[in-house]
């Protein structure tokens, strides 16, 4: 019966803000144009030798300097400044497969996980080591996170959040969770919470405490969590529905917005987000003190605008081309 009733309320609020969204295509099409800009990104540039092929996921270096690029079975980073092939990480001849990487603060070193293990690489010397390694087929690795102060990486398993502290080399604290659909976990910027899916729920952990301090229903699956740089506020890419903008302190919707992944959070009270259901997938730009839509984000040459990579400054962005056997570097027109 309670099944019942859950799939009911989740029907109903589906319903509910999809005709918000219908209100919110009315008040588009009447807006005026300077309300709703085009904001241009125009190509400078190109990373790859067009060899890439199932690109799945690639992100900035913090330094600006540097890209990692994750296929299906290798991890490359290369030189943005010079298109130069720095290093390539294949996939090992075991049943391993590449889930997740992360930078560390300054771009020199990077961690990587296979589903069997968690390693870190120094960019600047070469060296490697094995930093964590599953002790059963349930701790099988599905996320990880560098913390903000470097000082630790959070590991998302089939049913744990692993905590490892990376001065000790060791698990300084264990949480069990449901097996999700969604995998993700990530630290807040301040460094002092976890944000994690669990189930139908966001789950913030105050990991200084080792409190959950707070369970936000969100009627789905999500597929992605972001931070607002203050640590005061998270977006959420829920599954059907669109995006969620959450308060900490309180757990309150703050607004909803129609839209999907990407979700990048920029300086000056601004977040990019994917449009939803429009055909031309463009990306939005929000102002977040009114939550009015400020523009859309044409990228020059390209028609679908996902995914993308912001880099740090928020002047370049990073996205296949049409063909996506290469990335296009693109900024501000």
């Amino acid at each position: 019966m309670f099944d019942y009733v859950d799939k009911t309320l989740n029907q109903i609020m589906f319903t509910i803000k999809l005709i918000v969204f219908a209100l919110f295509l009315v008040g588009l099409g009447s807006s005026s144009s300077l309300a709703y800009d085009v904001i241009k990104f125009c190509k400078v540039g190109e990373v790859g030798d067009g060899s890439f092929t199932n690109v799945q996921y690639f992100e900035w270096n913090p330094n600006g300097e540097s890209v990692v690029i994750l296929s299906h079975d290798r991890l490359e980073v290369w030189n943005v400044l010079s298109n130069t092939r720095q290093y390539v990480f294949e996939k090992d001849k075991s049943y391993a497969y590449i889930v997740d990487f992360d930078w560390n603060f300054d771009g020199s070193k990077l961690a990587m996980a296979t589903n069997l293990s968690v390693s870190i690489f120094d960019l600047l010397t070469g060296d490697s080591h094995q930093m964590w390694k599953p002790l059963g087929d349930d701790q099988e690795v599905y996320f990880i996170d560098w913390a903000p102060n470097e000082d630790r990486i959070a590991i998302r398993t089939f049913n744990q959040v692993i905590i490892w502290d990376l001065s000790d080399d060791k698990v300084i604290t264990e949480l069990s969770v449901k097996d999700s659909f969604s995998s993700q976990v990530v630290w807040s910027p301040d460094g002092n919470q976890l944000a994690f899916s669990n189930g139908y729920t966001v789950v913030i952990w105050n990991t200084q405490t080792s409190n959950i301090e707070r369970v936000i229903d969100i009627g789905n699956h999500s597929d992605g969590l972001f931070w607002k740089p203050d640590s005061t506020e998270i977006a959420v890419s829920i599954q059907l529905l669109g995006i969620s903008v959450f308060d900490i302190e309180s757990g309150n919707e703050i607004i909803y917005l129609d839209g999907f992944v990407p979700v990048v959070w920029l300086n000056n009270n601004r977040l990019l987000t994917g449009f939803g259901i429009d055909p031309d997938r463009r990306l939005v730009l929000w102002n977040t003190e009114t939550w009015g839509a400020i523009g859309h984000v044409q990228i020059e040459n390209k028609r679908y605008s996902q995914p993308i990579a912001l880099q740090q400054d928020s002047t370049s962005i990073l996205t296949p081309s049409n063909y996506e056997t290469i990335l296009m570097i693109a900024k501000f027109c």
